[in-house]
């Protein structure tokens, strides 16, 4: 990124919770080209969090960020109607996923425990349709990482995949509803990610993430 084109955009938001997210909503919005490159020979490594609340954590900041860009609406100044529309579908995931999150176990228990006709249950379970497609995309998504690292990718590992699912879907959804809480709270405050280093080949000192 040039440095003229970040300080005529005021530069990164530092009360922002996914300021890589609004940085590129700003540019669009007033005209400038952003596109996502991708190169398998140039990747880095990424450590994922140590811990089931670590990454609950990093979720939740993660969706915030999302609503605060959201908030700020420049998304609204975008110039086509597709992209407006998408920005504002991307931007709300937050909502839909905290609503999935309570809505699916409150439908799942009126199509079991309550007498209702055969067509409402059907309708109840229709926001499991998006986390079915969701787990099609995984799976996929699966296949194409190991056939671009030439990483043998077995049977097991997609049965991991199917049975860790539902359980990863809970964590995403519990994170959206705490973002959306905090959110509302006006609490903006960065929930650090602890690291250790072990995606790294050699030891590396524990640190904590910062905001960029």
């Amino acid at each position: 990124m040039r440095t003229d084109t970040l300080r005529e955009a005021d530069g990164w938001d530092p009360n922002c919770l996914a300021e890589d997210c609004d940085l590129g909503v700003r540019l669009s919005s007033v005209g400038k080209k952003v596109v996502v490159a991708y190169d398998s020979d140039m990747v880095t490594r990424e450590e994922t969090p140590g811990s089931l609340m670590s990454l609950l954590k990093q979720r939740t900041r993660w969706n915030q960020g999302f609503l605060q860009v959201y908030r700020k609406k420049d998304w609204r100044q975008l110039p086509g109607f597709g992209q407006r529309l998408l920005a504002r579908y991307t931007l709300m995931t937050p909502f839909l996923q905290a609503f999935s999150g309570v809505i699916i176990p409150l439908n799942a228990a009126v199509a079991l425990f309550l007498d209702v006709p055969v067509g409402i249950a059907f309708l109840t379970f229709l926001p499991l349709v998006t986390a079915a497609v969701t787990f099609v995309f995984e799976i996929v998504g699966l296949h194409d990482f190991g056939k671009q690292y030439g990483l043998r990718v077995r049977a097991v590992h997609y049965l991991k995949l199917v049975v860790g699912g539902p359980f990863y879907q809970v964590l995403l959804a519990g994170a959206a509803i705490r973002a959306v809480w905090r959110e509302q709270r006006g609490r903006n405050d960065w929930e650090l990610t602890s690291h250790v280093g072990a995606h790294l080949t050699e030891p590396a000192v524990i640190r904590e993430d910062v905001p960029a």
